[in-house]
């Protein structure tokens, strides 16, 4: 039976039970162990949960492994109440739980974003670096960077427990999430005065926070320096670097990191790619932008309303009505809908070219659809009339503007002027 749980069948498992039991042969606590190991490893918790449940009414002990392989299945889902309980009876059943078990639940804590009951738990149990570290990412993805960098410094220090690279890169995600650039830089270029050296998550939580920060010639030479440091970009850190060229408006920077890319023979994704694009979209180099979107096919990559919106926009960025109206067409054939954004640039892009008619189309068609129009909707086919001197269309679409409930802008009424 204990094969079984290498192979992960943990149907199998259950079933062996089953069988034991019909044939008055009384399970073992080995037998429910292994039962259990094998439920944890292919993340069933709530067969685990209910194997636990099984064996306590069998009236048999359970031990140490019983409960770290219960937990270890609801840590993978983030089931922290379950955990937290699970925990309380192993408190009662044994008298001192290992520090995997705790590791687990925090872990649990980690996967939910809880990170007010994962500090709890360090303070109620002398954690360890896994611990320490499970606990900070807790706080980084609650976006509570002040307090990774207390248990990174204070909290740790106090244990004796020294950090890891994970324990850093937890405190730099941190950090990224809040746009805390500064002081994700400044970890980063600390660890070597700790004896660690920086991994390809260190660079790409760096590089990210950067991004969201604009800070697109930091992330550029964090891009550079990582050969020096002997570490590889993933198309993790090459993405962030690209998004932060198109937030920069650097679309020409942007197309030559995705470049490399593919130079370096790794697989862009879809994130790569939405990035390059967002960079042409946003310098109206609409046939760029084009390019990037056919070519995702010959990546074996499934274009997003993402990618085909972006181009779209690049087309309305450039006047290019024809070729968003064809854009459109295309994505209808594809298996994406469009969104409000998708029409909202198509109606943009005829309205720029004077095509009330065609805007007018594609505000019924939207409606038609089922998708909601907005004031930039209303607005790019109100100015389309507008230029085309249709103003009994005008009117009416101002009524309707205000019928649906969008509250007319000053743009609005600059347009019926």
């Amino acid at each position: 039976m204990a094969s079984l749980v290498s192979t992960g069948l943990w149907e199998l498992s259950l079933l062996l039970l089953t069988t034991m039991q019909q044939d008055n042969v009384v399970p073992d606590l080995i037998s429910f162990n292994t039962s259990i190991s094998a439920c944890a490893g292919s993340g069933n918790w709530q067969a685990a949960l209910s194997l636990l449940q099984w064996l306590q009414a069998s009236l048999l002990r359970q031990d140490h492994f019983t409960y770290s392989s219960v937990l270890r299945a609801c840590e993978s889902h983030g089931h922290w109440q379950v955990s937290i309980s699970l925990l309380a009876g192993m408190l009662e059943d044994l008298a001192d739980p290992q520090p995997m078990c705790y590791r687990s639940v925090i872990s649990a804590c980690e996967q939910s974003s809880n990170w007010e009951m994962a500090l709890c738990l360090l303070e109620l149990h002398e954690g360890d670096v896994m611990g320490y570290s499970a606990a900070i990412s807790a706080t980084a993805k609650a976006a509570k960077w002040r307090a990774a960098l207390f248990l990174l410094g204070v909290g740790m220090q106090a244990a004796k427990v020294e950090p890891n690279s994970v324990t850093y890169n937890s405190a730099i995600s941190a950090c990224e999430r809040c746009s805390q650039w500064q002081l994700a830089l400044h970890l980063l270029a600390f660890l070597p005065a700790v004896s660690l050296q920086p991994t390809v998550v260190s660079f790409s939580s760096m590089t990210s926070a950067l991004e969201k920060s604009g800070e697109w010639p930091l992330a550029l030479q964090l891009l550079s320096e990582m050969p020096e440091k002997e570490v590889q970009p993933n198309v993790i850190t090459y993405s962030s670097v690209i998004a932060a060229c198109a937030g920069g408006s650097q679309w020409e920077l942007a197309l030559c990191v995705f470049s490399t890319i593919l130079e370096q023979s790794l697989d862009a994704d879809e994130i790569s790619c939405n990035s390059a694009i967002t960079a042409c979209e946003k310098a109206g180099q609409w046939i760029r932008a084009l390019n990037l979107l056919q070519g995702m096919s010959a990546m074996q990559l499934e274009p997003s309303v993402v990618s085909w919106s972006s181009t779209i926009s690049a087309c309305e960025n450039a006047e290019q009505w024809q070729a968003a109206v064809a854009l459109l067409h295309s994505m209808s054939c594809s298996r994406t809908e469009p969104n409000a954004l998708t029409l909202n640039s198509v109606i943009s892009a005829c309205e720029k070219s004077s095509l009330w008619q065609k805007s007018l189309k594609l505000l019924f068609g939207m409606q038609e659809m089922g998708l909601e129009a907005n004031g930039v909707t209303f607005n790019a086919a109100i100015l389309a009339c507008s230029r085309s001197r249709q103003w009994q269309q005008a009117l009416r679409l101002f009524s309707d503007m205000q019928s649906s409930g969008v509250d007319p802008e000053p743009l609005t009424f600059s347009a019926m002027a």
